[in-house]
């Protein structure tokens, strides 16, 4: 997640969602995150920080989250998805078929000229993330 933990409450609490314990500690986990979280993995790390978190309080929270734009969903088969950050500028989601992890990679040189051909072409894009499937070094 790009944003700090407070920028992020301030932003759910003007978007109408209450701001609980809970939520918080789902919000620290994912600001202190050095890699992308599954779910269950943002559950287990939140209930150390607050006892209460349920794992729908993690859902819905995380689900408020992407609605503000705040991070997105990597879909990795059929074994759920990753949460990243929510960066609109051109970049690649690299996800490991064997650990899950998704590592993130800006894009430069020639996607660079893509992204300004496709915004001179008057196309809109909504997302700058290209998914590539493939093996992490530490799975190869």
């Amino acid at each position: 997640m790009t944003q700090d933990v407070d920028v992020t409450i301030a932003m759910l609490g003007s978007a109408g969602h209450r701001v609980t314990q809970p939520r918080r500690a789902v919000i620290e986990v994912l600001a202190r995150a050095k890699r992308s979280l599954n779910p269950e993995e943002v559950y287990e790390r939140a209930r150390k920080l607050h006892a209460e978190v349920g794992l729908a309080t993690v859902y819905r929270t995380l689900d408020m989250l992407q609605e503000l734009g705040l991070l997105t969903r990597v879909q990795i088969g059929s074994k759920g998805y990753a949460l990243t950050c929510a960066e609109h500028k051109l970049h690649f989601h690299l996800v490991c078929r064997k650990c899950h992890v998704v590592t993130e990679l800006e894009a430069d040189g020639p996607l660079l000229q893509l992204q300004q051909e496709l915004d001179d072409s008057g196309f809109q894009s909504q997302g700058g993330a290209i998914e590539m499937l493939g093996l992490c070094q530490r799975c190869r």
